[in-house]
């Protein structure tokens, strides 16, 4: 009968190959296209979240190239909005977005609107 010493060493060895093995498959598979390359980067990374109370998050995804907003927690998980291509990489990302023609610069009252310091009319409620 062999010694215990001896069958833990022929079975760690035994292991040893099976892994080995099975990393050589994964290998050749990749090699020869039955298997999936890894790309150089992830698709799909969380960029940054934002706890809002106790339950709720906003958590700001980065998937194939695009950005989405997330509101997770809660009673259910939301898609807040896909942000526009622009907004897709950091470098290209601006700053400020212009008005529109006929929206006001910020700061700027819409129409209608009265100024800072000027008396708003204010409709009794019923």
């Amino acid at each position: 009968m062999a010694s215990p010493f001896l069958t833990i060493v022929t079975a760690f060895g035994a292991l040893a190959a099976v892994l080995t093995l099975v990393w050589l498959a994964t290998k050749a598979a990749r090699w020869g296209g039955l298997a999936p390359r890894v790309a150089g980067g992830r698709r799909l990374m969380v960029q940054d979240a934002l706890a809002l109370d106790a339950r709720r998050r906003l958590t700001l995804v980065r998937c194939d190239g695009r950005t989405v907003l997330l509101l997770t927690g809660g009673a259910q998980d939301l898609v807040v909005g896909w942000m526009p291509e622009q907004w897709s990489s950091a470098a290209d990302r601006p700053t400020r977005a212009e008005p529109r023609d006929g929206e006001p610069r910020d700061g700027e009252p819409r129409d209608g609107e009265p100024r800072d310091g000027e008396p708003r009319d204010v409709e009794p409620r019923e």
